[in-house]
């Protein structure tokens, strides 16, 4: 028996034209989806700055997933009928989860709320029909993570793979190279395994087509979970050999050849294509079983009542509104601009603060007010900086990628701690270079009045706060060299940060 084959009856019925297709349920799911997505647009949008970035080009197979996930809704929608019936529980969780999403938003952490977006939108459906008949479409929800960047955070594992396995393959075969980490040195010149040469694109491409194939012939959940493994295995080997024949084509032809030269990036989706036509060739030898509690899709199905319906998406928009709607009443008020400094002037055992000298120099692109200056004592001199924001939103945040507290250094970060003192609590930033500590950072945020030193929980405080009044964000540091005594140092810069938090600041209320 082809189960297989069996289990696309269904499909090929509704070919035929021998099933009616319940198309009020569909246009409800697709008009639900649709919503969802308008009330959510500032999600959509930035999910459409990833689809859109030729230069990285990861997601830019995003649109084509929306597509698919349109499909596999219709197609979910075609299967034997189930009673539809709004549910007032999956309501009030949908409510939660909005309120969420507006917190989540609020506090600028993007890959948080757009990870969100498909759970918004089949918790959504389900409070519109109900769980059992809601649950038939899960696929066509979660399929969209693959148009979701929550797989940058494997890029680095792929990217330390390709390294390892293609100095392998150059030493197997003989090839003249010297690997420094990321770096393959060969006599004609240097090539860089960069994050891009990770293969994250085609890992991504080929774990989504193994996942429709999966759902397309309602493959049992062990069958599903090897599909997944195959496709995953044999779209990292072909970035393993796409990355090893560049390195070989450099070398052979003294850097002149056009993968070298030129582009090796569709390089890659040529070869790509024979490591998917072997999965497909594996796929249908793999022994499998049908998702068990699958209803007949051949079944003859009965007209699905469109009040109940109609009723239940009324209910999961104004439920899925109320993060939105709440955000649109509250809009975020910027605290009012400083007029004076935001260092506060010390003049007991420590005095300043003083023009910087030193080349310490953070980098908060995003803040309204910064200051940076040195305190002194005796021969002791300490640099302290504060940035303020009277707002933050996407791409102007306290705690965002292109801020950086290493700023004007030619020193790398050796290791960030938190560290209890009888001074308070801190971050610690050891900076050095050749293995060595040769300075220290010691900072912590502050969310109103309130301290923090964990960046996600001061995040999330400003979300939380932010539905009120948006507070003021800050961050405070110090910095000192630390000469021959890292622990003196720190002793020292740990009563200077002391010092500055009990001090009064110029502020708003100030």
């Amino acid at each position: 028996m082809n189960l297989r084959r069996d289990a696309q009856t269904g499909t090929a019925a509704l070919a035929a034209g021998n099933v009616s297709i319940p198309w009020q349920l569909i246009a409800t799911v697709l008009a639900l989806s649709a919503v969802v997505a308008l009330l959510f647009w500032p999600t959509i949008e930035s999910l459409q700055v990833e689809w859109r970035d030729t230069a990285n080009l990861t997601y830019t197979h995003g649109y084509l997933i929306v597509a698919v996930c349109i499909w596999m809704a219709i197609r979910a929608g075609g299967s034997a009928p189930v009673a539809t019936l709004p549910d007032w529980r999956i309501a009030l969780l949908l409510v939660a989860l909005s309120l969420c999403w507006l917190i989540v938003y609020r506090a600028g952490i993007e890959l948080l709320h757009q990870a969100l977006l498909p759970v918004l939108g089949f918790t959504a459906l389900c409070a519109a029909v109900g769980a059992r008949a809601g649950r038939r479409f899960w696929f066509a929800y979660a399929c969209l993570y693959f148009a979701i960047p929550v797989w940058d955070v494997g890029n680095g594992l792929l990217q330390s793979l390709t390294v390892v396995a293609v100095r392998l393959m150059l030493q197997l075969t003989s090839v003249p190279a010297y690997v420094v980490g990321n770096f393959v040195h060969i006599p004609a010149g240097t090539f860089e395994i960069a994050g891009g040469c990770s293969g994250l694109h085609f890992f991504i491409v080929a774990l989504s087509i193994a996942a429709i194939y999966g759902e397309m012939h309602r493959d049992s959940l062990k069958t599903r979970i090897s599909l997944l493994a195959l496709a995953a295995v044999l779209a990292v080997v072909s970035n393993w050999v796409r990355v090893y024949t560049i390195v070989v084509a450099g070398h052979l032809t003294d850097m002149q050849h056009y993968l070298v030269r030129v582009d090796h990036y569709y390089f890659g989706w040529a070869l790509f294509i024979l490591p998917m036509l072997a999965f497909f060739w594996l796929a249908g030898r793999i022994p499998v079983q049908e998702e068990s509690g699958k209803a007949d899709a051949a079944s003859p199905s009965q007209p699905t009542p469109m009040r109940p319906m109609l009723l239940g998406a009324a209910l999961a928009v104004v439920a899925a509104a109320c993060g939105p709607v709440l955000g649109a009443a509250s809009p975020l008020k910027s605290a009012p601009s400083l007029s004076g400094s935001l260092l506060p002037g010390l003049s007991g055992q420590w005095s300043g603060p003083y023009s910087s000298v030193g080349a310490w120099n953070p980098v908060y692109p995003g803040s309204d007010e910064r200051q940076l200056g040195d305190y002194r004592r005796g021969g002791q001199i300490i640099s302290a900086f504060v940035a303020r924001y009277r707002e933050q939103r996407q791409a102007k945040e306290l705690i965002g990628y292109d801020n950086s507290l290493a700023g004007g250094l030619h020193e790398e970060v050796m290791e960030t701690t938190t560290v209890d003192s009888p001074h308070g609590r801190f971050n610690r930033l050891f900076l050095g270079s050749n293995g060595t500590g040769t300075s220290i950072v010691l900072y912590y945020y502050k969310i109103g009045e309130r301290r923090m030193t964990a960046p996600f929980a001061a995040q999330v405080q400003y979300g939380l706060s932010s539905v009120v009044a948006a507070p003021e964000s800050l961050i405070v540091a110090v910095y000192a060299h630390c000469g021959a005594d890292c622990a003196a140092a720190e002793n020292e810069a740990s009563q200077l940060l002391a010092e500055l938090d009990a001090a009064p600041t110029t502020s708003a209320s100030h």
